[in-house]
């Protein structure tokens, strides 16, 4: 589970008496945990999750700082009787990470629990013309004329408490909707960048996810390009860069995971009409060679994965993160594993010290250029920086 660290600061301020009271479902989430942790100083808060275990870590974590005024954790829907804002933070799920069913099985759920006072705010990230499908739901069920803004989460892993205060808030909507939703995000700090409708907001956060995504793969293919010819692109990246700012946006090549970009790209390419030159499943298409290609890399230099002892530094998801959720560097241990070799997952440079192996595989560039393991027999064994390149011991050849 991920753990998400509580760092309060008392901000209380006079809070308007329309958001008196805040439901927020889906909060003991990875993305609902750090948002009722960044918005609970500012107002009274009740914390829905249908995850039981959760609910009772949360519960007893929260109840350490008063401050947070998180007022109540439970699984029940009943606390959305009375409340002033709704915040939807459910997280992504199924094979592809997709948030529809679970979107339209909670608002079949909640729908005679919202009254026309209310103000939803969606920050689950969902694909465009979401929004518009649930109030249709919504509106069969129990007709009402809520006001709904999505508000899509943007802030990066493991820094929500800070950015989410510090980031403008995009909110896409009718304009009573974001009016309200402006006001709320303005008690606290926040500044707001207002679109005009559902879509728009939707799309927002699954651009701004994809375009990163998309960056990263064009420098994986130019790796695997350059090798082609024996050029190193990271050599080239680091040339073109220098004193020329229009080539500054150039990524490193690597491994990308976690649980939002490849996810969000994916949603990209679903809303792809036919016929549309579809960029975002080219993107993960690149991602996929690349790996293959790195682990083959691999795999060629050591002339053979079997019986080969190989570390792996550096199994979150992201340079300096723990966190494993999507994490590439577990399929590629798994993969080398699979070939035959002696898998050793590292999380740090301090533990790659001390085990002696053929091959160390820097996921993220961990390791400073003069550090060589060693083998059994003491030699110095080869290094791989994944996106750099091979950092090779005595006696070592490249492929």
């Amino acid at each position: 589970m991920k753990q998400t660290t509580v760092s309060p600061s008392p901000r209380r301020v006079d809070v308007p008496s329309e958001f008196g009271r805040v439901v927020v479902i889906g909060g003991c989430g990875a993305i609902g945990a750090d948002f009722v942790t960044a918005v609970a100083p500012f107002f009274d808060i009740s914390v829905i999750d249908r995850d039981v275990e959760k609910v009772r870590l949360w519960r007893d974590r929260w109840a350490q700082y008063p401050a947070l005024n998180v007022k109540d954790v439970s699984c029940s829907y009943e606390a959305l009787r009375g409340a002033d804002v709704v915040v939807v933070t459910i997280g992504t799920e199924g094979p592809e990470g997709v948030t529809r069913g679970s979107l339209f099985e909670l608002i079949e759920q909640i729908a005679s629990f919202l009254t026309d006072s209310q103000l939803v705010i969606l920050r689950t990230t969902i694909d465009p013309g979401t929004t518009r499908r649930l109030m249709s739901i919504a509106d069969t069920i129990a007709p009402s004329e809520l006001d709904v803004v999505v508000a899509p989460e943007r802030s990066l892993e493991g820094a929500v408490e800070r950015e989410l205060l510090t980031i403008p808030q995009l909110l896409g909507g009718p304009a009573r909707a974001v009016d309200r939703a402006e006001r709320f995000f303005s008690t606290m700090g926040v500044d707001v960048i207002r679109l005009p409708d559902w879509e728009s907001a939707e799309l927002a956060k699954l651009i701004c996810n994809g375009y990163r995504y998309m960056s990263f793969q064009l420098a994986n293919h130019f790796e695997m390009l350059a090798s082609e010819y024996d050029c190193s692109y990271d050599a080239i990246r680091h040339a073109v860069q220098r004193d020329y700012p229009r080539a500054y946006g150039l990524s490193a090549a690597g491994l990308v995971g976690g649980p939002c970009l490849p996810k969000d790209t994916r949603m990209l390419s679903d809303a792809t009409p036919d016929g549309m030159v579809d960029l975002a499943a080219a993107a993960t298409a690149i991602s996929d060679e690349y790996e293959a290609w790195v682990a083959d890399r691999i795999e060629r230099r050591l002339m053979g994965l079997r019986e080969r002892t190989i570390g792996v530094l550096g199994m979150g998801f992201k340079a300096g993160s723990q966190d494993r959720r999507a994490s590439r560097s577990i399929w590629l241990a798994e993969r080398l594993a699979a070939g035959g070799a002696v898998v050793v997952e590292l999380d740090g440079v301090e533990q790659a010290r001390d085990v002696p192996m053929d091959c160390l595989v820097d996921v993220f560039g961990m390791t400073e250029t003069g550090y060589l393991p060693t083998t059994r027999a003491g030699t110095p064994a080869a290094v791989y920086v994944i996106g750099v390149g091979w950092r090779s011991g005595p006696g070592s050849r490249d492929d």
